[in-house]
């Protein structure tokens, strides 16, 4: 399975995409995307707090779950799915059903916000 996502943050100079219950983040080698649960926390290997890793997204769009992220890899391949048919226009549509920007996760208060699914600051750092 693959998806459009590192393409995606590549034409969008994207950092973060908050989809449902999931976050993708760039990876810091800014080749790969991490996986992760945004609700569902976990303490990392330096005691700090963070999202349950699901995965990673490897440059050619190939999905590898991490270990122990069972109950939660079918979704993620839905929502790399539904990213593949859709694009961009996916991920915006989930930030406005949610009611938080697409790409920060900050919840938005202004109606035009809203309404585009992403606030004034991420809509000129992702050329929307």
């Amino acid at each position: 399975m693959t998806t459009a996502l590192p393409e995606i943050f590549t034409t969008h100079d994207m950092k973060a995409a908050y989809i449902g219950e999931f976050k993708f983040s760039l990876a810091r080698d800014g080749a790969r995307l991490w996986v992760t649960h945004r609700f569902v926390r976990e303490f990392n290997k330096f005691g700090t707090e963070s999202g349950k890793f699901l995965g990673t997204i490897i440059p050619d769009g190939g999905y590898r779950p991490a270990q122990g992220s069972g109950p939660y890899v079918q979704r993620v391949k839905d929502v790399i799915l539904a990213v593949g048919e859709e694009g961009i226009e996916f991920i915006i549509r989930n930030g406005k059903e949610l009611g938080e920007c697409t790409f920060c996760g900050r919840r938005l208060e202004d109606p035009e916000s809203v309404i585009r699914g992403y606030g004034p600051v991420c809509k000129v750092n992702h050329r929307l």
